[in-house]
C-alpha cells in the first residue's frame, strides 16, 4: 500500500524523483488550483465584474497554508471549499470573490490538467535522453552477429544493433503515442455544475483557460471526460511494459549460462546478502516489477469513466493515486533504463562463444531455401536438412562441414559453395533499417 507522507504524496519515497515529487506534492497542488482562481479574477477585472481595488487586494493577499487547508478540511469535509475559504481568509472582504461562478470541478479539473501536462512534460524529456542513449548502440553494434532466439531457443544469427533498433523503435513509438495523448489532453473547462457556461459563455471559458496553457473541452459536464484521463493512463501503461520488454531481454541475457549483455555493476555495489559472487541484473528487475503496478493502475482508471449521470465521486478517490503513481512511476522507470542503458556490458567473447555453441546448424534455413532452387520439393529438402541439422545439433558436430560429406547432399554442394557462406548475410540487409 501507498505510504502516506508528510507532504501529502501517497508513492513510497524511494520511487519519487524530482521533478514529479514536486508536481504531485500539496504544495503545488493549491498553487495550482490559486493560479486558475486568480486567471477568472483578472477575467472578471476585465469585465469590470471585479473592481480594481479588489482585484489589487485579492493579488497581493491571496495564498495558503497546507496546514490551515487540512484543519477546515477536516470539519468541513470538502477540501475544495476548504482551500477556498483559507483563501479568503487571507484576502479578507475581497475574497467574496474567489471561486465566482465555478464549481470545484473547474478549479480541481483544470489544475489536474496543468499537472498532467507538467509530467508528461517531464516523461517525454527523459524518454527522449533513453532514446539517444540507445542510438548509438545500433550503429555500434551494426556488423556484430548475435544469437537469435525464438521460443528460448538458437534460431538464426541476427545483427546485434538490429536488436537494440528494434527496442529503440518501440519506445520512440511509445513516446510518439504520449506526446498525442498529450495534445489530447491538453483541456480544461470552467462551464460550471454540469457545463451549461451560466456564469461564463464557451468563448469567455477558453479565453481563460488559454492563459493556463489550455483548451475549452466542448464536452465537459461538471467534469472533464474521464476517458481523456484514462487515454493518458493507457499511454503510461504501454510505455511501461515497453520499458519492461528491453529490461526483460536485458534480464535474459544476463543470466550465467548466457552472458552476453549485462546490467552494470559499480565499484562497491553487492549483489547478494549472503552469495558475493553475485551480480544480479537489479534494476531490470525492478522495472520490471513497477511495470505491473503501472498496468493495474491503467485498469483502475478505466473505471472512473462511466460515472453517474454528470458525475459522481468514485473518479476522485481513484484518481489520487492511479494519475500521480504512475506519472512518478514511468519516469522513475526511465530513470533506470537510462542508468541501464548507459552502464550496459556487451560480452563479445560469450556472444562468440554461444554463436559457436550452435556448431553452424543455424545455416539450416538457408540451405533449405537453396536446395529448393536448385529443384528440391520443400519437404523432400526440409527432411534432408533437418536430418543432418538435428544430428550436428546432438553430437556436436560442423554443420557445413557434415553437409560437405553427407551422401546424399554433398553432390549438391560444392565446396567453394559452402565456402562462400558469410556470416554477413546474417546482417547486410538488417544495416539498411539502421
Amino acid at each position: 500500500m501507498p505510504r502516506a507522507r508528510k507532504d501529502g504524496t501517497d508513492l513510497i519515497e524511494r520511487y519519487w524523483k524530482e521533478p514529479l515529487k514536486r508536481i504531485w506534492s500539496d504544495e503545488e497542488k493549491f498553487n495550482r488550483w490559486l493560479r486558475v482562481e486568480l486567471v477568472v479574477i483578472d477575467f472578471l477585472r476585465r469585465k469590470n465584474i471585479v473592481s480594481e481595488r479588489d482585484w489589487r487586494s485579492i493579488h497581493r493577499r491571496a495564498g495558503f497554508s497546507v496546514r490551515r487547508i487540512a484543519q477546515l478540511e477536516s470539519k468541513l469535509q470538502h477540501d475544495v471549499i476548504a482551500f477556498v475559504t483559507n483563501v479568503e481568509e487571507r484576502v479578507g472582504p475581497a475574497g467574496r470573490w474567489i471561486h465566482f461562478g465555478l464549481t470545484s470541478s473547474d478549479v480541481v479539473d483544470t489544475a489536474l490538467s496543468m499537472a498532467l501536462q507538467e509530467s508528461l512534460d517531464a516523461i517525454l524529456g527523459q524518454g527522449d535522453l533513453l532514446l539517444r542513449a540507445i542510438k548509438p548502440l545500433t550503429r555500434r553494434y551494426a556488423k556484430k552477429l548475435i544469437m537469435g532466439r525464438t521460443h528460448g531457443v538458437f534460431a538464426e544469427p541476427m545483427s546485434l544493433g538490429f536488436k537494440f533498433h528494434v527496442f529503440y523503435s518501440e519506445l520512440a513509438r511509445r513516446l510518439d503515442h504520449l506526446r498525442d495523448t498529450r495534445e489530447l489532453a491538453r483541456v480544461g473547462k470552467l462551464s460550471g455544475a454540469v457545463g451549461m457556461n451560466i456564469y461564463y459563455s464557451p468563448a469567455d471559458e477558453s479565453r481563460i483557460l488559454r492563459q493556463l496553457g489550455l483548451k475549452a473541452a466542448g464536452d465537459a459536464t461538471q467534469i472533464l471526460p474521464r476517458d481523456i484521463f484514462a487515454q493518458i493512463s493507457s499511454a503510461l501503461a504501454l510505455l511501461a511494459t515497453g520499458l519492461e520488454h528491453l529490461a526483460q531481454e536485458i534480464r535474459h541475457l544476463h543470466r550465467s549460462e548466457v552472458q552476453e549483455i549485462q546490467e552494470g555493476f559499480a565499484r562497491g555495489q553487492r549483489g547478494s546478502s549472503a552469495m558475493p559472487h553475485k551480480k544480479n541484473p537489479m534494476l531490470c528487475e525492478r522495472v520490471c516489477g513497477l511495470a505491473r503496478i503501472v498496468r493495474s493502475l491503467s485498469l483502475a482508471q478505466m473505471e472512473t469513466i462511466p460515472l453517474w449521470h454528470e458525475r459522481d465521486l468514485t473518479n476522485s478517490s481513484t484518481e489520487r493515486i492511479t494519475l500521480p503513481d504512475q506519472t512518478s512511476l514511468a519516469y522513475y522507470m526511465l530513470l533506470l533504463m537510462t542508468r541501464v542503458v548507459e552502464g550496459l556490458t556487451v560480452r563479445s567473447d560469450n556472444i562468440r562463444a554461444n554463436l559457436s555453441k550452435a556448431n553452424g546448424v543455424y545455416w539450416s534455413g538457408y540451405l533449405l531455401n537453396r536446395l529448393i532452387r536448385k529443384g528440391w520439393s520443400r519437404n523432400r529438402a526440409y527432411d534432408e536438412v533437418q536430418r543432418v541439422a538435428l544430428q550436428c545439433a546432438d553430437q556436436k558436430f560442423d554443420f557445413l562441414e557434415t553437409i560437405r560429406r553427407d551422401p546424399k547432399l554433398k553432390e549438391y554442394f560444392t565446396d567453394q559453395e559452402l565456402k562462400s557462406f558469410s556470416p554477413e548475410i546474417f546482417w547486410k540487409n538488417a544495416l539498411k533499417k539502421l
